[in-house]
């Protein structure tokens, strides 16, 4: 799953891709398009290469930056990269591509206000996992399959409270928000939706 988060003059969305390439450019057909003149018919294209990102100037009139950096050819990219298009700016929020998923080529999109998921917190996490896994059979579900040496942790006598606590103190959060993302798409849309900040 590819989560990019793009900012413009007027707008901020984040947009999901289940596919290997993500084209970018000003005219329709691309998977973002980004109406400016100073942003190319087709301007950089986001290619997946084995466990690899790799952004692709396809030889705009204007150039892409990467972190303030011009992009010449091809660059590996990573979560919290940061390119640069024209007035837009694109950032990486999740680089976890899912080929196999059968409903290629589809996208799907949603407006956010402030809350950067980059970087994920411990309280964001904890009122993620409260959303998504609302019973405590499904959060002993979530433990058994994704974070088993957690799970070897957690006793009969803990109630969720303590669960979390568990999770939050020895868990990985940017692997559990990926786990999340991966596996609990829509979920994860409809918590993001639902829990905007800054509106």
């Amino acid at each position: 799953m590819l989560c990019l988060r793009v900012i413009g003059p007027e707008t901020s969305r984040t947009m999901f891709f289940d596919k290997s390439s993500v084209n970018i450019g000003r005219i329709e057909g691309n998977d973002i398009v980004l109406p400016s003149p100073q942003v190319s018919k087709q301007h950089v294209k986001i290619v997946e290469k084995e466990t690899l990102l790799i952004l692709i100037d396809i030889s705009s009139a204007n150039g892409t930056c990467l972190n303030g950096s011009k992009v010449i050819g091809g660059v590996q990219i990573k979560i919290n990269d940061e390119i640069a298009i024209g007035p837009y700016k694109i950032k990486i929020l999740s680089n976890s591509l899912v080929t196999e998923n059968p409903q290629k080529n589809q996208s799907s999109e949603f407006h956010l206000g402030h809350r950067d998921y980059a970087e994920p917190t411990r309280p964001c996490i904890r009122q993620m996992l409260n959303y998504i896994l609302k019973t405590d059979p499904l959060l002993d579900e979530f433990c058994i399959d994704y974070l088993p040496e957690i799970r070897q942790k957690i006793t009969t006598a803990m109630d969720r409270t303590m669960k979390l606590n568990l999770i939050m103190e020895h868990g990985d959060l940017r692997a559990i928000q990926s786990i999340i993302l991966r596996s609990y798409h829509a979920k994860y849309i409809e918590f993001l939706t639902l829990n905007r900040i800054g509106e």
